[in-house]
């Protein structure tokens, strides 16, 4: 606890320094005394820009259907992700939207239906990559930074490093420290928003062409999570990879997505066309 006081004045007037950096991350909708209602309905504008012509491919997702038992998770999903664009999933807790993420990038198998990335009217190989919830769940505590992003560069190229240089450019993507000391910390020493931008770059070590963020920022401050936030939207935006969100938060939902799709009862609704 660093700051205790009525929630209009310390929003309004902080005097702590931690608190006044989390203040200033709030999107002004989170400072408005309007209604959460009136908030929500007034999507922030800064959306993500389309990814340049260079940027070709698309994921192509057809009749992806999943059962847990009797029960259908996925119905007959269809979806199409451009290269350089984001798409949001959102809906209630257990309706199937970390399924979907897991089927997307490979952590389950698909049971029905068709996933592939497409260049034209070719197919090409889908390189998908999976940022969850829960960052250090997703790193060895006893990897160094420089080591959990070494491990999936020598499996990519196929030989020892050393991948000084590479380290460096993953880390500086991410906004991340490239200091000796930073790379040589323990990866359980991170605080929450480290360890998911080194999920990210780790990720990005595999050079994905879609990128899957399965609540990307439920566990952090709000300070984290904006940087983890800035940081999707310029991978999505300079380097143009297919970025597909699941989140509860509508905050983040209105920041990121060209688009914003509802699971309910298996499948996707309520398309909402991005500003």
């Amino acid at each position: 606890m660093v700051e205790i006081g009525q929630a209009q004045q310390v929003l309004s007037a902080p005097t702590d320094t931690y608190t006044r950096s989390l203040v200033a991350a709030l999107p002004a909708s989170a400072l408005s005394p309007r209604s959460a209602h009136t908030a929500s309905a007034e999507p922030d504008t800064h959306r993500l820009r389309k990814a340049s012509a260079a940027h070709v491919g698309r994921l192509r997702v057809r009749g992806l259907s999943h059962r847990a038992g009797d029960r259908v998770i996925l119905d007959a999903i269809d979806l199409s992700l451009c290269a350089g664009d984001c798409c949001v999933i959102v809906g209630e807790s257990g309706v199937g939207k970390s399924t979907l993420a897991r089927l997307l990038t490979g952590y389950e198998a698909c049971q029905c239906g068709d996933v592939h990335w497409q260049v034209g009217t070719d197919t090409a190989p889908l390189r998908s990559g999976l940022v969850s919830q829960h960052p250090h769940r997703a790193l060895a505590r006893h990897f160094t930074v420089e080591q959990a992003l070494s491990e999936p560069l020598q499996l990519r190229y196929r030989r020892r490093g050393p991948w000084q240089a590479e380290v460096h450019a993953l880390l500086a993507q991410v906004g991340l420290p490239q200091t000796r000391a930073f790379r040589e910390r323990k990866t359980a020493l991170l605080s929450g928003g480290e360890a998911q931008r080194l999920v990210i770059a780790r990720t990005l070590a595999s050079a994905p062409n879609l990128l899957v963020a399965d609540e990307p920022t439920a566990a952090l401050d709000r300070l984290a999570a904006n940087r983890v936030t800035a940081v999707l939207a310029q991978l999505c935006r300079a380097q143009g990879i297919a970025l597909l969100v699941v989140t509860h938060d509508p905050s983040l939902a209105a920041r990121l997505g060209d688009r914003t799709l509802m699971l309910k009862d298996g499948r996707l609704q309520a398309q909402r066309a991005g500003a």
